[in-house]
Order: structure tokens, then sequence, then C-alpha cells
């Protein structure tokens, strides 16, 4: 399938996402909603005709039972103007299977920085969704700088944190140790610990497991 090379998401051409596509569905929509390319990973889940997606839209090819929730998505991701994390789940019609998703889409934008559409991610989870969303994000490494503005600093649970509380949060999320932490923000693995301890104690959990559990379902 032909791929259109003046769009771009997340400030790369969209065609350099395609390299991951073993890891994730890869797709982009125009305004209207009609996908201008998907991968071959969307064809095995959801019993699709790729050739058939192009020009097509999510209840022309009647993939999901959910899909008037996925356009409500692009409508959000549209309205907000920046990356949104989306959890979706329900059964493919076409293969019967049920599937669980998390969703990144943000909008598609052409050279001159103008809205096209929507670009979209979307990884597989299993029953272990709030573990395996942090690894499924994280397959994908040129995506972490901008997973940080998908944290909502100014409302939800992240509102009574500290700026550098907000920053250990989301390497948190990242899987990232204190030592880790305080490399990567040039403080002590100690004064890292400490802030991820006060994160706890705000959030009112016992372990980094809960904590990450409650920053994804935030976002979500």
């Amino acid at each position: 399938m032909s791929l259109t090379r003046k769009l771009f998401a997340f400030g790369k051409p969209v065609e350099s996402f395609c390299d991951i596509s073993e890891h994730a569905n890869v797709f982009w929509k125009d305004l209207t909603g009609r996908y201008l390319y998907v991968n071959d990973v969307l064809e095995k889940q959801f019993g699709v005709d790729i050739q058939d997606c192009v020009g097509a839209n999510d209840h022309d090819l009647k993939m999901s039972n959910e899909v008037s929730i996925w356009r409500r998505e692009d409508f959000n991701t549209l309205l907000l103007g920046k990356p949104k994390l989306f959890f979706c789940k329900g059964i493919a019609l076409k293969t019967g299977i049920d599937y669980n998703y998390l969703s990144l889409k943000t909008p598609l934008l052409n050279s001159s920085n103008h809205v096209k559409g929507v670009f979209g991610l979307s990884f597989h989870l299993d029953k272990l969704w709030v573990v395996n969303a942090t690894d499924k994000v994280n397959m994908v490494d040129f995506l972490s700088p901008f997973l940080s503005a998908l944290i909502p600093y100014e409302s939800g649970v992240l509102a009574d944190l500290t700026k550098r509380e907000r920053e250990c949060a989301y390497h948190m999320v990242q899987g990232k140790t204190a030592k880790e932490i305080g490399c990567i923000l040039s403080i002590s693995p100690r004064t890292a610990e400490g802030h991820l301890d006060s994160i706890k104690y705000k959030l009112g959990c016992q372990t980094r497991s809960q904590v990450i559990s409650i920053l994804l379902a935030d976002i979500l």
C-alpha cells in the first residue's frame, strides 16, 4: 500500500512508524474518518482486507461492535489537539474474538502543521493490562518523550504532586528504578526514592504497582 510521505505524527513522518508493525496496529485517517493507511496487524486481528480499508470508515468495515466509540475517540483527539490514550474493549465482529487495546491517538499533521486527520497506534493487551500496557508502550522507544504530555498535571490524581514528583511518577510508569530515575533527573537515588515515597503517600498507595495502576487508570 502506498504511503503519504508529507504527513506527520509526533513530529515524525508517518511511514517511520511502520517499523513497529509487529507490535501494534498502525493506522491513520482523514478528517472524515476514512482510512488512509492500515497495517497487516489490523487485518489479522479484525478479519478485514487491508486493501478494502483505504477510503472506508469504521462503520463501512464493521470491524467491531464498538466502532461508534472509536469515532468518538477520534473526535476527542482532534478536539484536544494533542496525544491521548484510550482503553478500548469489544468484539471483532468478523472473527468473533474479544479484544482489549491500549490506543494512542494524535492529530495527523501535514508539512504546514495543519491537522489533516488522526494517527493511531493500538497495542493488544492481555488480562494483566495495567502492567502489560506499560510494557507495550515501552516497546516504542521514540514515543517515550511524548508520553509525559499524556499525564494530566492540572487535574486528576497528579494535581497534588510537585513538579519533581510528577517527573518521577512519569518515569515510574515507564518502569524505571529509583537509581535510574535519579540518573535521568540528575538527582541522587536516595532523593528519587524520597520522591517516590511521597507519591505513594499522597496517592494512598503501599506499592509502586498500586501507584502505576492509579496513574494509568487516571490517564485512561
